[in-house]
């Protein structure tokens, strides 16, 4: 897609092309990778921000001085998800305070544009904005205060998913960092809410994201107190994650001149994407939703195609819970499909996570499609995919896959919240005729997929097995 900004030049570690006016030793070959960092469309951006002239450049200094010291070490590989980089980022975030960090436009085109910025985005955002969160939201009883206590870990835990998502990567961390949340099992962590916990402990998040509907029905007056006050906190949270979002548009003027031309250039990701932390508030929410007393999501449409099954690729696990109806028996006609005992996973999060039905990788996937296929098992009916999966992956080269392998044998899904900067590919891969349904996962559930693919496959008797 465009230029490739952060390919190194064969030779030293430097690349052989230096940047005009810099000298070898200077940050920015060794931090950005480029060939040649002036023939950037926004070099001049990034070097106020890699000079410190910008606030945010300022407390990032120390953070690029020691990524460079890993780079020079020669304990540094490109951008990767490993213990070293982790540890680095990690350690910076833990003596930082980013509650109130600021941006500027050139703040943006560093995070969205270049290869280090890439990298560092993720942590730096989710942190700051659950930074942020804990310090703005005010809480004025221990109701309120517990659910902060409660949803804050997860927002801090999603900021490493992309450490996390390997097994290896994730058992070094937790041995490294053994009293630190760095790995929340969302759809476990809400399975184990139960009504009967409920009533006892009402200040659980749970209370307000699925039951204050239902406050003057369920609860006496005190729980009721309690619900409104938790009703409130997540209320001021998503009104700060909304105005979160407006960071984005410091870079709109640029993003859009290279997305009207089905290019993206330098643009690692959508802006809007890159701080929309919201959608992870939203996921745990109908995660949750679907599990207690909203009896509008009690009923979910019937699946017409008979005894489907569903493979979820997906590397964000808290967007994993937008599947717990089905993970739950809610969707007749539809279960999880999961990999045969012949195919399983050797690390234990991995073989729970897999057989609810999700997978974090394209890779992973079709080992196990095929591996269940050579043990006498099915494909499954229905395949959706993140566009952005762990290891670089993405969903369209999946779909691309599985079309060459068994053409029209399996319902194809994209479902992103990045679709633009992937816009080109995925036109490319309808004007070759490769059928897929997309959703955005802004306002994605399960009833709207099931409803969707109702009303495009019906009851086809072609449908696949």
């Amino acid at each position: 897609m465009g230029a490739i900004y952060g390919k190194p030049s064969k030779g030293t570690i430097y690349g052989d092309v230096k940047p005009m006016g810099f000298k070898r030793e200077d940050i920015y070959p060794e931090l950005l990778l480029v060939e040649d960092f002036n023939s950037h469309p926004f070099a001049s951006n990034i070097r106020r921000v890699l000079d410190g002239k910008t606030k945010f450049g300022r407390l990032i200094q120390p953070l690029l001085a020691d990524l460079r010291k890993l780079r020079s070490s020669g304990g540094f590989n490109g951008f990767q998800e490993d213990i070293d980089t982790f540890r680095v980022i990690h350690d910076f975030i833990g003596k930082t305070e980013l509650a109130g960090v600021s941006f500027e436009k050139d703040d943006v085109l560093f995070l969205l544009t270049t290869d280090v910025g890439d990298w560092v985005r993720r942590p730096l955002l989710h942190t700051a904005f659950a930074a942020k969160l804990d310090a703005e939201v005010k809480a004025d009883n221990r109701a309120a205060q517990r659910i902060k206590e409660m949803i804050l870990p997860l927002l801090r835990a999603a900021a490493w998913s992309k450490f996390v998502d390997k097994p290896e990567v994730r058992n070094d961390i937790t041995r490294e960092y053994p009293d630190e949340k760095i790995f929340v099992d969302f759809a476990e962590a809400v399975e184990r809410m139960t009504p009967d916990e409920i009533q006892r402990r009402p200040y659980q998040p749970v209370a307000e994201l699925a039951l204050a509907k239902r406050a003057d029905e369920v609860f006496d007056e005190s729980v009721r107190v309690s619900l409104a006050s938790c009703a409130d906190v997540v209320e001021q949270m998503l009104r700060i994650g909304i105005g979160y979002q407006d960071n984005a548009k410091l870079v709109d003027h640029e993003y859009y001149s290279y997305w009207k031309t089905g290019d993206l250039g330098p643009f690692k990701t959508d802006p809007g994407h890159a701080f929309n932390q919201v959608m992870d508030l939203v996921a745990f929410q109908q995660g949750v939703e679907s599990r207690f007393y909203d009896d509008e999501l009690r009923e979910f449409p019937e699946l017409k195609i008979k005894d489907a099954t569903l493979m979820v690729v997906e590397d964000n696990s808290l967007h994993q819970l937008y599947f717990l109806p089905v993970q739950n028996g809610r969707v007749k006609n539809l279960r999880m499909y999961a990999p045969m005992e012949q195919v399983a996973a050797s690390d234990k999060k991995q073989i729970r996570m897999e057989s609810k039905g999700c997978f974090t990788t394209a890779t992973r996937a079709l080992e196990v499609m095929e591996g269940n296929l050579k043990s006498g098992g099915k494909l499954p009916t229905i395949l959706i995919a993140d566009q952005e999966l762990a290891d670089k992956e993405y969903g369209t080269d999946l779909i691309e896959a599985v079309h060459k392998r068994w053409p029209d044998m399996i319902i194809c899904m994209i479902y992103s919240s990045n679709p633009d900067a992937h816009k080109k590919r995925l036109d490319e891969l309808r004007d070759r005729g490769i059928k897929f349904l997309q959703f955005h996962k802004d306002g994605f559930n399960v009833r709207a997929m099931v409803e969707k693919v109702n009303e495009v496959y019906g009851e086809k008797p072609d449908t696949p097995p």
